[in-house]
């Protein structure tokens, strides 16, 4: 069984890597063909790892970290603060 504070790191994990594939997807679907491949690339790691963390979390294959759910969730409140369009 999890302690409070476990439970607590695993649901922001999850949190902050669902918003990150969100943008993630959201990004790629408003790219153009114009858009270069390395940017292209750099979304589809993003949402991949991203993806990758939720569906860890959902089989019950996580080891919380409390500095990895850190940065996930500073990657995610800057995705959605980032007001650039384009």
């Amino acid at each position: 069984m999890m302690t409070p504070a476990v439970l607590a790191v695993v649901t922001l994990e999850l949190i902050a890597a669902c918003v990150i594939a969100l943008q993630a997807v959201l990004h790629i679907n408003r790219m153009s063909r114009d858009t270069r491949l390395c940017v292209f690339g750099g979304w589809v790691l993003l949402g991949g790892s991203a993806a990758a963390v939720v569906a860890g979390v959902l089989a019950g294959k996580t080891h919380p970290d409390f500095y990895s759910a850190t940065v996930m969730l500073g990657v995610a409140l800057v995705l959605i603060a980032d007001r650039r369009r384009g």
